[in-house]
């Protein structure tokens, strides 16, 4: 494809953006005196980001809207690419809007790159393609998107949705970086003037040091079905939602828990000389080990044993609501205080799916004004489990 050639393809894709073609100057337009392409109509907040585009970026640009493919909530791919706009939430993610580190967001899995950046020439024409724009502007209409680079591999849709939203898990709960998914012709209005929102210099200070970090790490290959219950948690403004969607992400993992505790009581069992010679003390005492399974493998129990193993109470108790924190002591046994957790929180999930003529209280459950909190202790909660998940072996998980 000649330079030409692309800038007629994306004039092309332009036009229902232009009242008057005949009269108007085209959207995109080669300058007569260097090899540069220039973008003719940049508007309003966004008018100090004209940017001028090289011959290969727009001829990429071109070649990869061949096939665009929507895949979600703001999110969608084309020949070789993937994008999710997104919109920071906390002040080091605020900061990368007004200032992007020196050094890139990004890192690799599986030998994909994926990264956050700011008005993607690809990103932008493709939302032009689709018509998912109605503004003048659409090259900075989405400031940011997370965007997955698979140079030659063909993408999936299923691993463009994994590397996302692992990599959007793994910004916030590793570094920090809190960004929430924006939906198509809903962008962000600009720039916050809340002088109280605005990044101090510590931020923007933090923002270059993780980025070093991020690009010195592989993305971890954490679940992808519980990445996307903990990022959909994220997403709602319902409660009770939120509060099942968490309680999908300790649900999930509770068969995992017991077998690996079931494997390696069994274990040990096996590795008694007797194993060969079994009395009866001995094979009671399998069968016992069969029972304790059964026993905890209800959804209760399964539950108990996820906090007890996986979650480290002592980090997070902070985040606990009055009802739970109040019961806090310096010498804390933290093993009763996970049971207590536990059996709230498969309380409360029981109150809340039941109907409430039928429902009975077990007297535990977290009231409406307190889940809030709740739901952010959980959170923190669900983090720690999937990270615990992704550091086991392979052959466990």
């Amino acid at each position: 494809m000649t330079i030409d050639e692309a800038i007629d393809k994306l004039n092309d894709i332009s036009i229902y953006f232009i009242w008057d073609p005949k009269g108007e100057e085209p959207y995109f337009e080669k300058y007569k005196t260097k090899e540069k392409v220039k973008f003719n109509h940049y508007q309003g907040i966004y008018t100090n980001e004209r940017k001028d585009y090289g011959f290969d970026e727009v001829i990429e640009a071109a070649t990869e809207i061949e096939n665009v493919k929507i895949l979600g909530k703001g999110r969608l791919r084309t020949k070789s690419y993937a994008f999710q706009i997104v919109n920071p939430v906390n002040k080091n993610a605020i900061a990368y809007k007004y200032k992007p580190p020196k050094d890139k967001i990004q890192t690799t899995l599986n030998e994909i790159k994926v990264s956050i950046e700011s008005s993607s020439l690809i990103h932008s024409v493709a939302i032009i393609d689709k018509q998912l724009t109605s503004r003048m502007s659409p090259m900075s209409e989405y400031p940011q998107v997370v965007q997955i680079n698979f140079g030659d591999k063909n993408p999936i849709d299923e691993e463009c949705n994994h590397i996302i939203n692992s990599f959007l898990f793994e910004l916030e709960n590793t570094y920090d970086l809190k960004f929430e998914f924006l939906d198509y012709n809903h962008p962000h209005p600009g720039p916050s003037f809340n002088i109280n929102d605005f990044p101090r210099e510590k931020e923007f200070n933090q923002l270059e040091v993780i980025a070093r970090k991020i690009s010195e790490n592989q993305l971890p290959d954490y679940n992808t079905q519980a990445i996307e219950l903990y990022l959909n948690s994220k997403h709602t403004d319902n409660e009770e939602i939120r509060l099942m969607l968490l309680y999908k992400v300790f649900e999930y993992f509770g068969p995992i828990v017991i077998k690996l505790e079931t494997q390696e009581e069994l274990a040990k069992k096996l590795s008694n000389p007797k194993v060969n010679d079994p009395d009866s003390e001995y094979l009671t005492s399998i069968i016992e080990l069969v029972t304790k399974y059964n026993k905890r493998s209800n959804d209760l129990g399964m539950l108990k044993e996820v906090f007890k193993k996986c979650i480290d109470l002592e980090i997070i108790k902070g985040e606990l609501p009055s009802y739970l924190s109040k019961t806090l002591r310096k010498k804390t046994d933290f093993t009763e205080l996970k049971t207590r957790v536990a059996q709230s929180l498969y309380s409360t999930r029981n109150s809340i799916v039941h109907a409430k003529s039928n429902y009975e209280s077990e007297g535990n459950e977290c009231k409406a004004e307190e889940l809030s909190q709740f739901n952010k202790f959980l959170s923190l909660a669900a983090s720690q489990l999937i990270k615990w998940h992704k550091c086991l072996p392979k052959h466990q998980r």
